[in-house]
């Protein structure tokens, strides 16, 4: 894998174990090494994040808080992990009508999020509620991004609910409303990174999902490609299977 993302120009590589055991790190910090590439040897905050009276690491780098993160520790979870300096991405996905998630963004922004998400077919209503609490934090307004179609989703998957077509063609029409309604950018699959910048134009910002290595196991995501395919669709930054 490492060879492979070197080849297609990957220049940093970020090597990390979820228990820090730094022999389990060195094949691949080896690997990088080898491929004349800078490995990143980066520590990972495994214990409890609530626990006031253990130690934080301050690790500058981007933290993303989902909704299983959120039900199980709440605002005092994320509050934790933002006191460690870290931006925290704010993966709440609302979907509501356009007043609750005006209100839920607002009780959202004392937590200083870097990035909160909506889902644009909540329509341009609810994304404009969701525009206007965020302008609410002025200096400290986080990036607002709307989730197009899910990963997760084929174009068989949309007309069981209902909604005939193209996966493309729909996320391309989400991004450019979603654009219209003022917010940063969207959320969508490799696939459609082509499409969208089309519409859209290069300043849009593109947050994409589904970067897997050929060997990983796709789980429930449909819409994928490799890290080096995705290099050549101009993404920059890739996540790691998990």
């Amino acid at each position: 894998f490492v060879r492979q993302a070197a080849e297609t120009g990957i220049d940093i590589f970020r090597v990390f174990d979820s228990l820090n055991w730094v022999e389990n790190m060195r094949v691949a910090m080896d690997a990088v090494v080898e491929n004349g590439k800078i490995c990143e040897g980066t520590v990972c905050y495994t214990g409890d994040i609530l626990n006031p009276d253990r130690a934080k690491y301050n690790l500058n780098y981007y933290v993303k808080m989902g909704k299983e993160f959120l039900t199980a520790h709440g605002p005092e979870g994320v509050r934790r992990v933002a006191e460690c300096g870290m931006p925290i991405f704010l993966d709440t996905k609302f979907h509501d009508i356009p007043n609750t998630v005006n209100s839920a963004i607002r009780a959202a922004l004392p937590l200083n999020p870097f990035v909160i998400n909506v889902h644009a077919s909540g329509g341009s209503q609810m994304m404009r509620a969701a525009q206007s609490a965020v302008e609410e934090a002025g200096d400290k307004r986080p990036l607002l991004i709307a989730v197009t179609v899910l990963t997760s989703m084929s174009d068989e998957d949309l007309a069981e609910i209902g909604m005939q077509g193209l996966t493309e063609d729909r996320v391309v029409a989400l991004a450019k409303l979603t654009q219209k309604s003022g917010l940063d950018g969207v959320v969508c699959s490799p696939l459609e990174i082509t499409a969208v910048r089309k519409a859209c134009g290069q300043d849009f910002k593109l947050m994409v999902p589904g970067i897997r290595p050929a060997w990983s196991v796709a789980r429930d995501q449909k819409r994928i490609t490799t890290p080096s395919d995705a290099v050549k669709l101009g993404c920059l930054l890739y996540t790691s299977p998990s």
